[in-house]
């Protein structure tokens, strides 16, 4: 779309995010429109900055440009809990059952061939 990552954020924040309400009327297309026009936020139609940014963008902005991230992590496999993720997929989240099944597939030979013995077993 011709926008640099800021400008998308600035797209973001015209249309919502899950941080600010975003412009009543206005959606994606004429956001980005907008932001093409006038490069980002603050070169707006003052009826328009105004709206948005007396919202929290400064804020909002930060926490896509700079999100909080953790090297502290790990991750551990357990058992695959088919019925549980097919109902929340499905049941809760409206997810194609088809779909959820081929992945679910996928998983399950994912599983099995974790579960198949080292080689390095076999040499002690």
């Amino acid at each position: 779309y011709q926008i640099d990552r800021e400008q998308l954020i600035d797209v973001a924040l015209l249309v919502g995010t899950d941080f600010n309400d975003g412009v009543k009327g206005i959606g994606p297309k004429t956001a980005l429109d907008l932001v093409k026009q006038h490069g980002k936020l603050e070169n707006l139609p003052n009826e328009i900055r105004e709206k948005v940014l007396a919202q929290n963008v400064e804020e909002v902005r930060k926490i896509f440009l700079e999100p909080q991230v953790s090297s502290d992590y790990s991750l551990r496999y357990g058992d695959l809990r088919e019925d549980e993720l097919v109902r929340f997929l499905c049941d809760e989240r409206d997810f194609s059952r088809e779909r959820v099944q081929t992945v679910v597939e996928r998983m399950k030979r994912f599983y099995e061939s974790r579960k198949q013995t080292e080689l390095q077993k076999w040499l002690r």
